[in-house]
């Protein structure tokens, strides 16, 4: 697995898009698989649901971790929120994972 971001995208790249419109930190799962062994290098440990997340007041869909017990607890249409990362930087990496709402 190789991270193609760098090779694409400056460290300054929010500094030179112009536009950018603050987005809800809810939303909607509009696709969803499961990962049931993560490996190392995602932010969640245990088993959980990869999902795009339309965050409400976005044009389009992220793909993000969906912290859940099984693909079932995370159906297409399920409300989510985020999870801030307890220590932020600035990158998408500060959200943690996204929980479905209660």
């Amino acid at each position: 697995w190789r991270d193609w971001s760098s090779d694409v995208c400056s460290s300054d790249l929010g500094a030179t898009i112009a536009g950018l419109e603050p987005v809800a930190e809810e939303g909607v799962v509009t696709a969803a698989t499961w990962v049931a062994a993560p490996e190392p290098r995602h932010l969640l440990q245990e088993p959980f649901a990869c999902a795009l997340i339309q965050l409400d007041g976005a044009s389009t869909a992220m793909l993000h971790a969906v912290a859940c017990d099984s693909l079932e607890a995370c159906p297409v249409g399920t409300r989510v929120r985020l999870v801030w990362a307890e220590n932020r930087t600035g990158s998408l990496r500060d959200i943690r994972c996204f929980v479905p709402v209660k």
